[in-house]
């Protein structure tokens, strides 16, 4: 009976899952819905300056003693980043608290339902670092959407400043054109240049909210070249092919490595698949594992083992990728 209710919780986890991903809307959608609540919000904004403030006030209450408990640390700081860097409409206090509920919930679930304190305290660990996970997950997307389109833009660059235009109408001519995400982070640095920022502080700031490193080689050249002086043009086309030839090789060793990634998702999930299909043929075989303090013991040193071969693999595959 147990065996089958996690089987279900686990079905049931992987269909709501898939639904939210199939319901999800399109990047056209969001771009345009965010262009509607700014607008919405400008409106708001001038009739009722004041309501507004509180309303944002209201709701950033509702966390406050949370994000003010963590106020100054480093994990604070860190998740503010990611927040950014996914471009998520969270508070951190939300994020906190909501990874805090989902770890008591779960961590009290499976102890209820399998009365082991290690499997409890794993599972409420794993349920609680689902929505830092899924705002890696989305700021991770973003960021490769950004990287595959970035060449682009430098090329679009390069062909207005060839065509005359000052740096700063480049800039606006690519926040115009580019697709998403790129259109929204030139667009910003496009607005804080026409509100007086300095092109390098504007630039040091669009790192902070798109760390790519194709991103920091092409502003590195474009402040070295004001400095130094030189072809800005000449200089953006070679950073557009060098990005171009880095992804290249990227994608190369991605294939390489799919093997390891396999082997790695193939020795991580077959235990746990082989356990439920065992049960499932034969209810009660593996019953010794959670009813006798032996087997309990046997489970939690597998789980250990499962995750550090998992992260052994991981780092294994990360290293040659980078």
């Amino acid at each position: 009976m147990l065996v089958l209710l996690l089987a279900f919780l686990l079905l049931s986890s992987i269909v709501f899952f898939l639904v939210y991903v199939a319901m999800r809307p399109t990047k056209e959608q969001t771009a345009m819905e965010k262009r509607l609540d700014s607008l919405v919000a400008i409106k708001v904004t001038a009739a009722h300056p004041r309501s507004e403030a509180k309303d944002t006030k209201q709701t950033t209450r509702l966390y406050l003693w949370l994000e003010e408990a963590l106020k100054g640390t480093n994990l604070l700081m860190k998740l503010e980043s990611l927040l950014l860097r996914a471009q998520s409409k969270l508070h951190p206090g939300a994020v906190l608290g909501l990874s805090l509920l989902l770890a008591i919930g779960v961590s009290m679930l499976t102890y209820v339902l399998t009365w082991m304190l290690t499997a409890a305290i794993a599972a409420g660990v794993c349920a609680g670092y689902l929505p830092i996970l899924m705002l890696q997950i989305q700021a991770r997307r973003r960021l490769a959407a950004f990287d595959a389109v970035l060449a682009d833009c430098i090329e679009m660059c390069a062909r207005a400043l060839r065509a005359g235009h000052s740096l700063t109408s480049a800039i606006g001519m690519v926040a115009d054109d580019a697709p998403e995400p790129a259109k929204t982070e030139f667009t910003e640095i496009f607005r804080k240049q026409s509100y007086g920022l300095g092109l390098r502080d504007a630039l040091m700031e669009s790192l902070q909210r798109m760390p790519s490193t194709d991103l920091q080689v092409v502003i590195t050249g474009m402040l070295v070249q004001k400095e130094t002086g030189g072809n800005l043009v000449e200089i953006m086309e070679r950073l557009a092919s060098l990005i171009r030839d880095r992804a290249r090789i990227q994608r190369e060793v991605r294939t390489h490595t799919a093997q390891g990634r396999m082997t790695g998702w193939i020795l991580c999930m077959l235990p746990v698949i082989l356990l439920v299909i065992i049960n499932l043929l034969d209810p009660g075989y593996s019953r010794v594992l959670f009813q006798t303090d032996s087997g309990k013991k046997l489970l939690s040193i597998g789980i250990v083992l499962l995750a550090m071969g998992a992260f052994t693999i991981r780092r294994i595959v990360r290293g040659i990728e980078v």
